[in-house]
């Protein structure tokens, strides 16, 4: 396994630019040549598919209330 390099991105309440944020590092990421996935928390299925509009990769969620701490876990790692 590689060298694995995590980012978390949060705001303090909805509409302060969490959305824009990530999908700007999510294009300069893949711009770059990077290997990147992207992950949304919370029940939320329109940012995922902007997530892979940018990065031409799924992207997955990790809402432990949903799926629960492992399962989350495990996706990520």
């Amino acid at each position: 396994m590689g060298l694995m390099k995590i980012a978390l991105l949060a705001g303090t309440h909805s509409n302060c630019g969490k959305t824009t944020l990530t999908l700007a590092l999510l294009q300069y990421f893949r711009q770059t040549k990077r290997d990147i996935i992207a992950f949304k928390a919370d029940p939320d299925f329109l940012d995922p598919l902007w997530h892979q509009a940018v990065t031409g990769s799924p992207s997955y969620n990790l809402d432990t209330r949903m799926m629960g701490a492992e399962t989350c876990r495990a996706q990520l790692y």
